[in-house]
């Protein structure tokens, strides 16, 4: 199948910067946030400016909306870049509007997140023959400082991505790299899921310094100050009991910082070391984002 017509719902970090590099690139993109308030500052500007690599662009989207129906309306692949926690909802408002041979990509996928939306989906009696597939992150590294303005600092690379059922791998990968072409073929949404940076990362770090984020409001820079060496070592433990279940399973053991490499999210140099406190230390794309 090749898209034209693409649902995109979600407009925080991820999503516009999806609906912006996907407008500039000539797709007819559909843009849902159910927080309508995320929405009126792109409807007074007019679209979405997106910052990369030090250029700056204008987009605007073919359509903008607080209402699920006429996003998702004949549209050929639907983008979820939501929170997990937002996927019943989205579900449930899906469920009688999606029609045969439509695709679905959740990117991020978090963890379990095909099997949880596959399940929702049925539930909720949704009869409809779509595929479904994840990637392991965000296809942008990505920030919105300010409203409807997003800066991109890195397209994520070798991006694992798997459908649920995993026959569909194949074929739904290879039409999901027209538009993301640095996607790659995961084995299953095992290995997807368990290799979700963001969960092996960022407990450790919300947690350990919570105090920090409630006393400042956020204002640090979360990558660079705030994974300590202490931090760190508990990621070190998180990562260890990942990759035991890993083994458990019968999957390819691969670390995080290993992960976080691929990703283009570090050095090779730190990649080498295999210190987790060091390639997030080094991690370019990563190093003016804050809490």
């Amino acid at each position: 199948m090749s898209f034209r017509k693409i649902a995109v719902l979600g407009a925080g970090n991820g999503g516009c910067a999806i609906a912006a590099d996907l407008t500039l690139r000539g797709y007819e993109i559909r843009l849902f946030s159910r927080t309508e308030s995320r929405l009126i500052p792109i409807a007074k500007r007019g679209g979405i400016e997106l910052v990369e690599n030090g250029a700056t662009k204008f987009a605007t989207p073919y359509f903008v909306s607080p209402h699920l129906p006429p996003v998702v309306n004949g549209v050929d692949l639907i983008i979820i870049a939501a929170p997990s926690v937002a996927h019943e909802y989205l579900a449930k408002n899906l469920a009688d509007y999606l029609i045969d041979g439509q695709r679905i990509l959740l990117t991020p996928g978090h963890t379990g997140g095909s099997l949880h939306f596959a399940k929702l989906l049925g539930s909720f009696g949704c009869r409809a023959e779509v595929m479904l597939c994840e990637t392991v992150t965000l296809t942008y590294i990505c920030r919105m400082p300010e409203p409807a303005r997003v800066e991109v600092y890195r397209r994520t690379t070798n991006l694992r991505c798997a459908a649920f059922p995993g026959k569909h791998t194949h074929g739904l990968v290879k039409e999901i790299q027209e538009i993301f072409p640095n996607v790659i073929a995961a084995d299953s949404v095992l290995e997807t899921g368990l290799s979700n940076i963001n969960a092996i990362m960022h407990p450790a770090g919300m947690l350990g310094n919570a105090g920090w984020i409630e006393s400042t409001g956020g204002d640090f820079l979360y990558y660079r100050e705030g994974i300590t060496p202490s931090i760190s070592a508990w990621i070190e433990e998180v990562d260890r009991e990942r990759l035991e279940i890993v083994r458990l399973l019968g999957l390819k053991p691969v670390r995080f910082v290993d992960i976080f490499h691929q990703a283009g999210l570090t050095s090779e140099d730190a990649r080498a070391s295999g210190s987790i406190y060091r390639a997030i230390k080094e991690s370019e794309p990563n190093k003016t984002i804050k809490s």
